[in-house]
């Protein structure tokens, strides 16, 4: 077998370019140290270590810390043979799990037919949300569904809500309170259809033609697929939000308080500053440009950027956050973040000691 198909193989197990590359300095050395494939790599010795890290985790290679400087060695082939044929197993299971999903596909669309069947539906999806939900409905339904969100919010779901108004009044003229009703709301007055995202997993469109002219042929569709949803959520932050007026935003959460949404942490920390607090912050993150294990930052917040909450700052759905650190200021951003020099899983946000 030649250096490109033993290349070519060992890319289709999964491993990147990079830990290839390293993995092959080690399995040609015997042992070796991060050092020495560093400097034949051309790259950083914390580099080196992290993919190694990550190719232990694969059963491809061994490190042993308990000498100076730490060896890395190769895993026989046996070994590597055995993890990869448990790996192969293992994906087996997930296709045939998976494939049986995609012929349930269809029985996770439901029809709606009448505005009783949609509120219904709508009460119960955001019944069962747990994270984050996402809504954009007419101010006639908010009455049907007011108990549901503010349920929601109580429980902690990072809860977005437009309503919109068919009319050019000069201000919003629904007669319900929207105190703790969603985390943020915004206005609109010119008709959408309505949306609801749940989660990442569920959502609902439907056409307000559905509620004001019930005697159409206009369905609303539910949907489970979680390949639709941020496609769903996706317009309604960047289109939708963009566009409507704020309304109401709620107070600040008691400090401190861990988020494992990062939109959510970004916009408490802007609604904390707004009322003049200084913010200390815990981050567990990664390294957007090496996805390795994970490792702890702190530093007082001095720069957010969010476009949930006015005044917005940044480009188009940006969310992150500038930590002064003791190596510096470093950007921290959400899940998926590239821009940013970190992506967090979970920040700790409390009041900085003067």
């Amino acid at each position: 077998m030649t250096d490109e198909d033993l290349t070519d193989a060992l890319g289709s197990f999964g491993l990147t370019s990079k830990e290839i590359d390293t993995y092959l300095a080690i399995l040609e050395s015997g042992e070796t140290t991060a050092s020495a494939v560093a400097a034949q790599a051309g790259v950083s010795k914390r580099h080196i270590y992290n993919t190694a890290v990550r190719l232990k985790k694969r059963n491809f290679v061994e490190i042993n810390d308990f000498v100076t400087p730490t060896k890395l060695r190769p895993v026989p082939p046996d070994r590597v043979e055995e993890q990869l044929h448990a790996e192969v197993e293992t994906l087996h299971g997930q296709l045939v799990d998976r494939f049986n999903r995609s012929e349930k596909d269809f029985e996770n669309v439901e029809v709606l037919k009448s505005r009783a069947t949609l509120v219904k539906r709508m009460q119960q999806l955001v019944d069962e949300a747990e994270v984050n939900t996402s809504i954009a409905i007419p101010s006639s339904l908010l009455s049907d569904l007011e108990s549901h969100l503010s349920a929601a919010v109580e429980r902690d779901v990072f809860v977005l809500l437009i309503v919109y108004e068919e009319t050019d009044e000069a201000e919003y003229g629904s007669d319900i309170s929207l105190e703790g009703v969603a985390h943020a709301v915004r206005v609109r007055w010119d008709p959408l259809p309505i949306q609801l995202t749940v989660d990442r997993n569920f959502g609902l469109v439907a056409p307000r033609t559905l509620l004001s002219n019930p005697g159409t042929e206009t369905q609303a569709i539910a949907f489970g697929q979680p390949y639709i949803e941020p496609v769903i959520s996706g317009s309604f932050l960047s289109n939708e939000w963009q566009f409507a007026e704020e309304l109401y935003v709620n107070p600040p959460e008691p400090l401190p308080k861990t988020y494992s949404h990062f939109r959510f942490a970004t916009m408490q920390a802007t609604i904390h500053t707004h009322h003049g607090t200084d913010l200390h912050a815990t981050v567990e993150a990664r390294p957007t440009d090496d996805p390795g294990p994970t490792e702890w930052l702190e530093g007082e917040v001095v720069d957010i950027r969010q476009q949930l909450i006015d005044p917005m700052k940044g480009s188009v759905i940006e969310n992150a956050i500038d930590l002064r650190t003791d190596d510096g200021i470093v950007s921290v951003g959400g899940n998926s973040a590239f821009l940013e020099d970190y992506e967090a899983v979970t920040i700790r946000f409390e009041r900085r000691e003067m």
